[in-house]
């Protein structure tokens, strides 16, 4: 494939191959996007503008949302996450503003769907002290609290067995 750069040192933050879609997406942070790649012919069919204006603002993790056919781009320096339809790449509700919703506590930094239950769980750097829980929709479902300190720099959701796993320092 055929990863598009900017003028800016190219910074690809995340990658995830979306099979329903045939799709390759990648969020690059010195343009501050979010691309959807064909796999089939290597094009860039999507470029959406996400998260704030500047460098590292952009996501710095997806997710796929199966029940949706979604992807969630977690983006790192304004702690919101963006919702995107993966089969038109366009903004889930129509516009950025109307897609975009409050990551929880400041610093977000991994992201993981949960398909047991329909939801987005997001990890924290440097000052976390929880696990956010969003429903599909946006909306905030709960929190989990972690010791003083912790940060989470990855996570992963088992559905055989309904558990989250983080990972960090």
């Amino acid at each position: 494939l055929d990863v598009p750069s900017t003028s800016l040192a190219p910074a690809m933050s995340d990658l995830l191959y979306d099979a329903t879609n045939s799709a390759m997406w990648f969020a690059e942070n010195s343009d501050n996007k979010l691309y959807k790649i064909n796999v089939a012919t290597g094009a860039v069919d999507t470029s959406l503008v996400i998260g704030g204006q500047g460098y590292f603002n952009s996501s710095q993790a997806l997710a796929r949302d199966s029940a949706d056919n979604a992807i969630w781009a977690l983006n790192a320096s304004d702690d919101t996450v963006t919702k995107i339809n993966a089969a038109t790449g366009a903004y889930y509700n129509g516009t950025l503003v109307a897609s975009t919703f409050a990551a929880g506590s400041p610093d977000p930094s991994a992201i993981a769907y949960d398909s047991t239950n329909d939801r987005i769980w997001i990890g924290h750097d440097i000052t976390s002290i929880a696990l956010t829980v969003l429903n599909s929709d946006g909306t905030s479902a709960f929190t989990v609290p972690l010791q003083s300190g912790d940060q989470v720099d990855s996570l992963y959701y088992d559905a055989a067995d309904d558990a989250i796993f983080a990972a960090g320092l």
